[in-house]
């Protein structure tokens, strides 16, 4: 990439902050997803440095804009980002699990002209079996995509309502005593969730290099005119 002029510098140091903020990312949220530091992060949106043009390309890809827009004085908003398509992707995998619950909800209650109470409680039973499926599915995409937010408020539907998946039936067809105790199993689970996102480095933190993906530090300072 030639070298950058100090007035596009601080007018893609500006747009660089712009897109991220629009995204609704944090610098650590980005620095995370490109196996980075935020460090680097502020360096750019601060104009003290900026990326490759690999990295552009990478984040252009990322926010739905071309790599030309991060130069533009007036920036314009994405109307489908990156992180925007992630989410409506992962809601609509969701609504497709109720889609099959609602049918099977459906089918089981029409086939029977009395329903009993134990096969009533079964049938509404699986709006409660969709949410910990749902939770897995927004677990499996959050952790592709690289957001832990997402990933750790998944993790945490996913333990309690697994949880009321097996107390309800215990206490209502078993009538077993004092089922509420299973509420004590979470709480040290959802603990581990939430020191796991605050730990905000890994311990064992892999460097990507020489990839479009990777932001280099051997990249950034290069593109400078001092």
């Amino acid at each position: 990439m030639n070298k950058i002029k100090k007035d596009e510098k601080q007018i893609l140091a500006n747009n660089l902050a712009y897109y991220r903020k629009n995204a609704k990312m944090t610098q650590l949220d980005l620095a995370t997803h490109f196996n980075y530091s935020d460090k680097a992060i502020s360096k750019w949106e601060k104009g003290e440095s900026a990326p490759s043009i690999f990295v552009l390309r990478s984040l252009a890809e990322f926010y739905g804009i071309t790599v030309d827009d991060f130069f533009n004085e007036t920036p314009k908003k994405p109307f489908f980002n990156k992180a925007r398509k992630h989410i409506l992707i992962t809601i609509l995998s969701m609504v497709l699990v109720y889609l099959v619950v609602t049918i099977l909800f459906v089918l089981l209650t029409s086939v029977f002209d009395v329903i009993q109470y134990k096969e009533y409680f079964f049938t509404w039973y699986l709006w409660i079996l969709g949410i910990p499926i749902c939770s897995i599915l927004g677990i499996v995409f959050s952790s592709i995509w690289g957001n832990k937010i997402l990933t750790s408020i998944a993790i945490s539907v996913l333990v309690w309502s697994t949880t009321v998946c097996v107390y309800l039936p215990l206490q209502i067809i078993v009538k077993a005593p004092n089922m509420y105790l299973l509420f004590f199993i979470p709480v040290p689970l959802q603990v581990m969730v939430i020191l796991w996102y605050f730990l905000k480095k890994p311990i064992f933190k892999k460097r990507v290099k020489n990839t479009p993906n990777a932001l280099d530090n051997n990249d950034v300072d290069s593109n400078l005119e001092h």
